[in-house]
């Protein structure tokens, strides 16, 4: 199996950026969330794969608390698993 990553930035409306973080938080997606201000990190979350929902709540917490200066977006690292196929 391969595992794919990427990025989602989430900026602009903060209500929209933190119901969707805590989307792809529960979905179990999420590898990593960063704050950015100024495309300057300020902030990092790793979220390891076997976390509990308290943890989950902890990093949608400081990443909304840090999220919370002007300028600020919230990235996170997405992960999807597919079968890798060989021809």
């Amino acid at each position: 199996m391969m595992e794919r990553t990427w990025w989602e930035w989430m900026g602009g409306e903060c209500e929209f950026a933190v119901e969707r973080l805590g989307d792809l938080l529960r979905e179990g997606r999420v590898r990593c969330v960063e704050v950015q201000q100024d495309r300057v990190t300020t902030a990092e979350y790793p979220v390891r794969a076997d976390r509990t929902e308290t943890e989950l709540a902890v990093v949608l917490a400081r990443a909304i608390r840090a999220a919370s200066a002007p300028g600020c977006v919230i990235r996170a690292e997405l992960a999807d698993v597919e079968g890798a196929h060989v021809a």
